[in-house]
């Protein structure tokens, strides 16, 4: 063991204060208050497809969105054997020809609808000219009468025929919207369909024998398991100040590299959890909030869904939702920590203790640009920063190209750091970057723009990574302080 880790293990114990700023309150403040109390009802209003807070159509009045969903259908279609093979790899069941039918019925009922809406106007208008006509004149004219009556029942039929041409056009409308909404990101050129190992290092530090992970937690007395089950803990002495000094040095690092750090609330509103591609109704994804049982009153927060993840990318996607920024200021690159709660799922039951808990401590990572290839760029900046983090401790890593089946809705391509555990004699991935594009910032209307052409502004295109999961790496630690 390096001397590095050497430190980290025994733990000096330092604190650092950070002061709330600004854009850290302002962050809570958006993400609590600027959107519709309407999602939960939104969510379950659609008698078509499941609803969406992204998309609400104008079929009731009393239900809106705050958001307008760039679909960008036009272009998606264009090459529609490329997306059905986007979607094969990634094993996706989405029916792209009748999307195609109903995007060119939705153009034609768009255009008809608004044909007889100008005509409705103009009808009014002409209404309008000849009763204050006929004001002027002083004196009732028949032929104006008869005018007047003529159009108004011309605009009364065209209402009713406009009344019967919506309930087709929001069906296909509705329709249209929930299933492009669905839709997965595009898949990077260099994502093939089998995972690619990209480097590797410290490879002769795996151990030879493997460690039992409990007997580790039981030797050290510095992890209390919680009774109801393993997946919750608590860390004490020597551990709960090495789980601080990860913190400060990581945090440290990322400032020193140009990051600025932005404090994130833990729970979100429906419209940020489903612009990352969520599956709201599957528990196993994330924690959704009920109300309290008894509630007399209920609160705008009551007629709301409430989600509880932590740090994560939907940290930095409420804080900047609905946001312009200006190309001056970009490239950003931000990064926040706190606690990650996941659900208690199948997918990682094989692993043991500490690297399966409930609830874990992450430094989350957000780049932000105005282009593809300012984006990439980014994603090597991020890579190059998260192996220097990983080189200090000299434990035995792979990096990895995630195949195009792996790949989240919202993903182009991830890397991941993966890190060999000797209690389970494999592989875990501890850290990650991936490139995102614009999909989520199409569904949330962050834009960019010059300050003189808001009206040109344009989606931005994001990087997301996780730098480090600190649970997951104290466990890490001691592991391999015990193969020492």
């Amino acid at each position: 063991m390096n001397g590095v880790m050497k430190m980290m293990c025994r733990g000096a114990f330092k604190t650092c204060h950070q002061p709330l700023s600004y854009s850290c309150i302002s962050a809570l403040r958006k993400n609590v208050n600027s959107h519709s109390p309407n999602c939960c009802k939104r969510f379950q209003s659609s008698t078509h497809l499941r609803g969406s807070s992204l998309f609400v159509s104008d079929r009731d009045p009393d239900i809106s969105s705050n958001f307008q969903f760039d679909h960008a259908l036009s272009a998606s279609l264009k090459n529609k054997e490329l997306l059905k093979d986007n979607l094969r790899r990634r094993g996706l069941n989405i029916d792209i020809d009748r999307l195609e039918t109903d995007y060119e019925l939705y153009l034609k009922l768009h255009a008809e609808k608004e044909r007889m809406e100008n005509n409705r106007t103009d009808i009014a208008k002409q209404v309008a000219e000849l009763i204050t006509k006929q004001k002027e004149n002083g004196s009732e004219c028949q032929e104006l009468k008869d005018k007047i009556k003529a159009l108004s029942k011309e605009g009364k039929a065209i209402k009713k025929s406009l009344k019967e041409h919506m309930k087709q056009y929001f069906d296909v409308e509705e329709r249209m919207m929930l299933t492009a909404l669905s839709l997965p990101n595009t898949i990077s050129d260099s994502v093939t369909d089998e995972m690619e190992v990209l480097d590797e290092q410290f490879q002769d530090r795996i151990p030879s024998y493997p460690v039992d992970h409990y007997t580790v937690l039981e030797q050290c007395g510095d992890v209390k398991l919680s009774n109801v089950g393993t997946k919750a803990y608590y860390l004490k002495g020597r551990l709960a100040v090495l789980e601080l000094e990860l913190i400060q040095n990581i945090c440290t690092d990322l400032r020193r590299n140009g990051f600025t750090e932005l404090l994130s609330p833990e729970m979100f509103k429906t419209p940020i959890v489903e612009s990352v591609g969520f599956d709201l109704c599957d528990p196993s994804s994330i924690y959704k909030l009920y109300n309290k049982p008894g509630t007399k009153q209920k609160t705008d927060w009551d007629n709301d869904l409430l989600f509880l993840r932590g740090a994560s990318p939907l940290s930095f996607l409420a804080f900047f939702s609905k946001m312009v920024i200006d190309n001056t200021r970009l490239p950003l690159k931000m990064f926040t920590v706190g606690r990650h709660y996941t659900p208690n799922n199948n997918s990682d039951k094989k692993l043991p203790g500490l690297f399966n808990v409930l609830q874990s401590t992450k430094v989350q990572v957000c780049g932000i640009s105005s282009s593809e290839k300012q984006t990439e760029s980014l994603m090597s900046d991020f890579i190059s920063f998260l192996t220097s983090i990983y080189n200090k401790y000299e434990l035995p890593y792979r990096l990895v190209k995630l195949p195009a089946s792996s790949l989240s809705l919202m993903e182009q391509n991830r890397i991941e750091l993966q890190i060999w555990v000797p209690s389970i004699c494999q592989y875990m991935m501890i850290g990650s970057v991936s490139q995102c594009g614009n999909y989520s910032s199409r569904r949330l209307m962050i834009q960019h723009s010059n300050n003189d052409k808001l009206n040109h502004s344009k989606p931005v295109y994001m990087v997301h990574g996780e730098i480090i999961d600190i649970t997951k790496m104290i466990g890490l630690l001691m592991e391999y302080e015990q193969t020492n």
